[in-house]
């Protein structure tokens, strides 16, 4: 099956679906890819760990980086990492009792501005802050109004899923195929696949790590 990535050994007219998606970027060959592929084209060698400090009052010292580098080549394509919408409270000023509620549900936290922003923070410590902050982009563009859709799908796209994206989220291949078509006409559908997609990413990993993590758990048992 035709999978994207920037080479392509086709000979023939464009389809459509190559015609978009080289307007994006990307172009269609038969092969192997993945988000690391995609980011090939970033030079020097990248160190073999990070130091890891994060959250206000608790600090984790030094943590290998299970995907090496990734936070410093990240950091030279966009210049400047992402701020949270607003300063992480200390998890000492939140109470046993939303921690313990945090704990339990994935879905909890993140309907808790204080839950997101701290996840956040720790998500930069493993230098994959950009899975919550793809999640929290999608659930804006959903409540968006119909004539400001388009422009935001097209900022999204540039932002975390195209070839050049300066915050490339880890999705699969037909996913980005799919939302490649789905750009013809920008919905509130457009990006529903891929963000549930990280959303499970982070369920099922990422978050599990944050709430067995030594400042967590030091919160929730002081």
């Amino acid at each position: 099956m035709p999978i994207l990535s920037r080479k392509s050994s086709k000979s023939e007219s464009p389809t459509g679906i190559e015609q978009l998606a080289s307007a994006y970027g990307f172009s269609v060959y038969d092969g192997a890819s993945d988000k690391e592929s995609r980011r090939r084209s970033s030079s020097g060698s990248p160190p073999s760990s990070a130091i890891a400090s994060f959250f206000p009052r608790f600090n984790m010292g030094a943590r290998a980086d299970r995907h090496t580098g990734r936070g410093e080549q990240r950091k030279d394509r966009k210049g400047k990492r992402a701020s949270p919408t607003r300063q992480p409270p200390n998890l000492d000023s939140i109470s046993v009792e939303v921690l313990k509620e945090w704990e339990g549900s994935f879905d909890t936290l993140l309907k808790s501005p204080d839950g997101i922003v701290l996840f956040e923070e720790f998500l930069k410590s493993e230098f994959s802050e950009e899975n919550i902050q793809f999640w929290r982009a999608c659930e804006r563009h959903k409540n968006l109004p119909q004539k400001s859709l388009k422009k935001e799908a097209e900022a999204i796209f540039e932002e975390y899923i195209s070839q050049q994206a300066s915050r490339l989220v880890n999705i699969d291949h037909q996913t980005t195929k799919e939302i490649i078509e789905n750009m013809k006409s920008p919905s509130r559908e457009t990006f529903v696949r891929a963000q549930q997609s990280i959303y499970l990413l982070m369920a099922r990993d990422s978050f599990v790590r944050f709430v067995k993590s030594e400042p967590f758990q030091a919160a929730l048992t002081r």
